[in-house]
């Protein structure tokens, strides 16, 4: 399991944060991001089904989302981070104890899922930011069946 990391850096899409080095973190180029492709989401997920998210990823019909108010519901929302030269994509957006979900800040959030092991490591930060941002495909090509 991931022990203490002495820097952490998480990056969602509508923010990108750097915590414990005092900058901000740069957004991976979309350039390098294109070479995966549905296979390859299909792998993540399947390599890493037993994690509670993934299960909330591959049967979404199953959980109820969370209302974040305007109209707007989400399951997941996630982001990605770095400790000790790996990366690790998980929501904050976490199921709690009672089945329902909480949205959570991405450090309450990472704090929370990588205690639990609820993350998925990477080795490359384009990896984790491909995705962390998806993630969703998964969806889409679920209702086209």
């Amino acid at each position: 399991m991931l022990q203490k990391a002495c820097k952490i850096i998480i990056v969602t899409w509508s923010v990108l944060l750097l915590f414990g080095c005092g900058g901000i973190a740069k957004k991976p180029e979309q350039k390098e991001i294109l070479k995966f492709d549905d296979r390859y989401l299909d792998q993540i997920l399947q390599d890493n089904r037993d994690k509670l998210f993934v299960k909330r990823i591959l049967r979404t019909d199953n959980y109820k989302p969370l209302n974040l108010g305007n109209g707007q519901t989400a399951s997941h929302l996630m982001a990605y981070g770095e400790a000790d030269g790996k990366f690790f994509v998980f929501p904050t957006v976490l199921m709690m104890g009672d089945g329902k979900l909480k949205q959570f800040s991405s450090d309450q959030a990472w704090k929370r899922a990588h205690t639990t092991g609820n993350v998925i490591q990477f080795d490359s930060e384009v990896e984790a930011a491909w995705f962390s941002k998806n993630y969703k495909r998964y969806w889409a090509r679920q209702s086209n069946y």
